[in-house]
């Protein structure tokens, strides 16, 4: 019975809880940044952004971002910048690749 309560539970929650989106005009803001290569927004509320990796710390580039996600009305828990095809590096941070930089959006 318990099981079942637990079961019926999780259903409930995953019909009851709103996926959020970031707008298309807000993801076409991100992805017409020169320096942008991949942008995904998951559900988990955290965009990420791929990037070339030229040596520096991202930190303001994901800041920058954040505005962006802010000017357009929206909001997001993070902005994390990625370097650009490293979803097989031994380094990554994740499934998205090696981290470079991030923002909690606030």
């Amino acid at each position: 019975m318990k099981r079942l309560f637990i079961l019926l539970s999780i259903l409930c929650y995953s019909c009851s809880s709103e996926e959020r989106v970031l707008s298309e005009a807000t993801m076409k803001a991100v992805k017409d940044s020169p320096v942008v290569k991949e942008a995904i927004y998951t559900d988990a509320d955290v965009l990420y952004v791929s990037v070339i990796d030229d040596g520096t710390k991202r930190d303001g580039l994901a800041d920058s971002f954040c505005q962006i996600i802010k000017n357009n009305g929206e909001s997001a828990f993070k902005v994390k910048i990625v370097k650009y095809n490293s979803t097989n590096d031994p380094n990554r941070a994740n499934a998205y690749g090696v981290l470079l930089g991030e923002s909690t959006c606030q």
